[in-house]
């Protein structure tokens, strides 16, 4: 098993800034006071005892998160993914109602003063993220703190209207939540049929949808690859994958296949290695033929990856060919070294 080298999306990065948000809050506060309490150093003992093995583990391979995190943050700036930041709060995490709501019950009602410490926590957490330029739904963690000051606050205000008032802003609450509930649904679930006009504007804001298309057919070409080849070189023969999502696919269809265990040389997959039996005969997928030419003493195209659905997305639009290489020009301990990739 592997500690979470990688984590989605930067997340121990995420903990760290919510971290700080909570440490700036408690100095902020009269909660302040609790530093001065046995059991909080207890739990931030017993808290780093937890985490000691995965950081004795970092320690061992270089602080690899590190790295990793830095390589998605230059990416992410060099591509503009962090564009938008302040406008997405409102179209994508929160709404112009629930975050004003929120921040007044926290820092000018009476009730939410005995809170104070969680709109601090929201509000430095925040500035955090804004300055360091993160991407807009990095802050997403933080919003049900305000949502939950802001459903306070508006049920002390519905408790003081007229009935039919309450009943009526009741009435619009759950219909809002029903609809949007229903709209979210169709948007962030598989549920419309590829090619369909609802499928078009999914695919777009979800793009993992699109990835996931045709993975089945990867693993079906790259078995008949592996079928055509006299049967002593089949035993000599691996896999090599461009990508996680490549390596993920052919080790959970591949089995059933009779393929072998896919390697991989992006994020964790490469931690778990190159194939033990030193192949000389690879079928690569998710390389350009002029890559593979450069990395093997021969290689040529021996079929087509594509989807019956005709969905374009990064196999079928930018690694659609399946290689065929032999003799790595490199021993594969070597190459593994030297070939680690991010993403």
């Amino acid at each position: 098993m592997f500690p979470s080298v990688w984590p989605g999306h930067g997340d121990a990065l995420h903990h760290g800034r919510l971290a700080l948000g909570v440490v700036a809050a408690v100095l902020l506060t009269p909660a302040r006071r609790w530093l001065l309490s046995g059991w909080l150093w207890a739990g931030v003992g017993l808290s780093i005892l937890i985490f000691l093995p995965n950081l004795i583990w970092q320690a061992q391979h270089h602080f690899i998160s590190r790295e990793f995190l830095s390589y998605l943050h230059a990416r992410d700036l060099r591509q503009g993914r962090y564009d938008g930041f302040f406008a997405e709060q409102l179209l994508v995490n929160v709404n112009v109602v629930a975050a004003p709501l929120g921040l007044w019950f926290y820092f000018f009602h009476r009730e939410g003063r005995r809170y104070r410490l969680l709109g601090w926590m929201f509000v430095v957490s925040f500035m955090i993220f804004a300055v360091v330029r993160s991407r807009a739904y990095y802050t997403a963690p933080l919003y049900p703190v305000l949502l939950a000051g802001g459903s306070v606050l508006l049920v002390r205000w519905l408790a003081g209207a007229r009935p039919v008032w309450s009943r009526v802003v009741y009435g619009l609450q759950w219909t809002v939540i029903l609809a949007s509930g229903a709209f979210v649904a169709l948007l962030a679930l598989p549920v419309a049929s590829i090619g369909s006009p609802v499928w078009s504007v999914t695919s777009k804001v979800y793009d993992q949808f699109r990835e996931e298309v045709g993975w089945l057919d990867l693993a079906r070409s790259v078995a008949g690859v592996y079928r055509s080849l006299p049967a002593d070189e089949r035993e000599r023969t691996g896999i090599l994958t461009g990508n996680y999502g490549e390596a993920g696919a052919l080790n959970l269809y591949g089995p059933d296949l009779g393929l072998p265990h896919a390697m991989g040389l992006t994020n964790s997959f490469w931690y778990r290695g190159y194939d033990s039996r030193l192949p000389t005969t690879v079928i690569v997928t998710g390389f350009e033929l002029d890559n593979g030419r450069t990395l093997f003493e021969s290689c040529r195209v021996a079929a087509k990856n594509a989807n019956p659905y005709d969905v374009v997305n990064e196999e079928s639009r930018y690694h659609p060919d399946i290689l065929l290489c032999r003799n790595l020009r490199m021993p594969w301990a070597e190459y593994w070294a030297s070939h680690r990739r991010f993403g």
